[in-house]
């Protein structure tokens, strides 16, 4: 049996009109790392604790903003991530390495 200890989440890739990213459950890993080429655009990045597949997820809070293009550590411990941009306008690519 093959186990990844690792996922790479892509929350946005080029130019297009999405201003949220897709939702992605990250819970069970212990570390994440994100790499942003974002600089014309400020990123936030929103974890939740909500259930999520019994009910709709309703509480979001503010992990971090990155307003700088880099790669940058998270913490962790946090059932749901997601992405938002602050314009929709940017052609900037952003991913999530969870590890476990």
């Amino acid at each position: 049996m093959s186990y990844s200890n690792e996922r790479l989440i892509s929350l946005f890739s080029g130019n297009n009109s999405t201003m949220t990213s897709a939702t992605h459950l990250v819970q069970g890993f212990t570390q994440a790392t994100i790499q942003s080429d974002e600089a014309d655009s400020n990123l936030t990045l929103e974890g939740s604790n909500d259930d999520g597949f019994s009910a709709s997820i309703v509480s979001w809070s503010a992990l971090t903003e990155i307003t700088v293009a880099g790669m940058y550590t998270l913490d962790t411990g946090y059932r749901w991530l997601r992405g938002r941009r602050a314009s929709a306008d940017t052609d900037g690519t952003a991913s999530i390495l969870m590890t476990k």
